[in-house]
């Protein structure tokens, strides 16, 4: 996770990148640590940037619509970001 300028990015799986940005999963599931959480929630990203894994010149941006701790999962936050198309 890299926040910066209003974005927050995330590295995605090639598997996934496509169907990311094509629209079909406007949304991405983490996995963080509490305070990686914490620096999230208070970061209040505008921007989500999809880069596809370490391909920095691979990657779409969106509107975040929302960002939500879904539970906890062996002390680990379970995160999830939806975007707007």
């Amino acid at each position: 996770m890299k926040l910066e300028n209003a974005t927050v990015t995330f590295k995605s799986t090639e598997a996934w990148y496509e169907i990311e940005r094509q629209g079909y999963k406007p949304n991405t599931v983490r996995l963080m640590s509490p305070g990686d959480y914490l620096q999230l929630a208070e970061f209040d990203a505008t921007y989500i940037t999809i880069q596809k894994g370490d391909d920095e010149g691979t990657c779409f941006t969106r509107t975040v619509k929302s960002i939500y701790q879904l539970g906890e999962l062996l002390g680990t936050a379970v995160v999830i970001v939806c975007w707007e198309e």
